[in-house]
């Protein structure tokens, strides 16, 4: 199979094009020959040597295409079905990413793709949209009528938590946008105009004073921090009695705030509570029964998005499998100011 490797942890200079044997498929194993794979920033923030690993590697944590053989013991999934898969780091240094044209996962990653969504469609979902299904519905449990604050809300996972908020009844949702094409973004996924908040040249303090004017002037329920950094610690300032603040980016410590001290954490404060949503936890520290939530979360997901109660991310195809392809996706990703999700064909 043609696959896309990294050489050696640094710029996108280190990505080369190599001929690879098809993947060993185990037992409880899915082969899926790739028709679409998408980009996330764990790509190249792997890329970059932040989570280390045996070079060299193939990256990409996305992928849909066909299945194309089943390892035994797999049930409901037969050669031909079309499926989409959140490629985790489950199998180990055996496994390759979704930048190549055959990839095996276990089964418990692995959904059927609706007829309606386009391959690069859904390669776009798993990542981004399993990251805020588990940051909405299961950290936040956001319910009917609360409030949800989302900062970096224009990006591939905030393209699905504001429609996963609004099939929930949230009864407002306020985000951050960086620029103008951000925010017409953001009114396209159903972001009131006068919700969308600038952070371009506002302090923390003119920030949370925006984020909660824009709330009718009440703090909020849920605060979902796609961004990290300030704003980490708006999402925290911001948050409500008995609030939730869920947090998909990790900082360094040179980054930390006392949030554990009763006078000064604006957590504690409130009794607010802080969750950290790390997708891949699962599939690297876990076993088989561990990923079983995977598959059950993005069945449900992709239902909602069949059924059209859950729209999908925009997402732009950048071209076929090559290694200009990758590297371009990863300029984008690195640079900022991405709408939504950035995908290539594969197959």
């Amino acid at each position: 199979m043609r696959a896309i490797l990294l050489r050696e942890f640094g710029g996108v200079e280190h990505f080369y094009e190599a001929e690879l044997p098809a993947p060993l498929v185990r037992a409880g194993d899915v082969l899926v020959r790739v028709r679409a794979a998408s980009f996330n920033p764990v790509d190249y923030k792997r890329r970059a040597g932040h989570f280390g690993g045996a070079l060299p590697l193939v990256l990409g944590h996305d992928a849909a295409g066909v299945v194309e053989a089943v390892g035994e013991g797999v049930g409901g999934l037969s050669q031909g079905d079309e499926v989409c898969a959140f490629v985790g780091d489950s199998r180990g240094p055996q496994a390759n990413g979704g930048y190549a044209e055959l990839v095996a996962v276990p089964a418990q990653l692995v959904a059927k793709k609706p007829a309606g969504l386009s391959w690069t469609e859904a390669a776009a979902v798993p990542t981004a949209g399993l990251s805020a299904y588990e940051a909405i519905v299961r950290h936040a449990a956001l319910s009917r009528g609360q409030s949800v604050l989302i900062t970096g809300a224009s990006g591939g996972v905030g393209s699905f938590a504001v429609p996963l908020c609004l099939r929930l009844g949230a009864a407002s949702i306020v985000a951050t946008a960086g620029s103008e094409r951000s925010a017409a973004y953001l009114a396209e996924l159903g972001v009131a105009k006068e919700s969308v908040i600038s952070h371009r040249g506002a302090t923390p303090a003119e920030l949370a004073e925006r984020a909660i004017a824009a709330n009718g002037g009440r703090r909020f329920d849920v605060a979902l921090d796609l961004v990290g950094g300030d704003m980490k610690r708006l999402a925290c300032e911001v948050i409500g009695f008995g609030g939730r603040v869920v947090t998909l980016v990790e900082e360094p410590e040179e980054r930390a705030f006392p949030v554990f001290d009763a006078q000064k954490s604006p957590l504690f404060a409130r009794s607010a509570s802080l969750h950290f949503e790390l997708l891949g936890a699962r599939a690297a520290s876990g076993g088989p029964a561990d990923w079983e939530i995977y598959r059950e979360e993005l069945s449900a997901l992709l239902a909602l998005i069949e059924s059209g109660q859950v729209r999908s991310a925009r997402t732009e195809d950048l071209g076929a499998l090559s290694v200009e392809t990758v590297r371009e996706g990863h300029r984008r990703l690195e640079a900022g100011g991405v709408q939504g999700k950035l995908a290539m064909t594969v197959g």
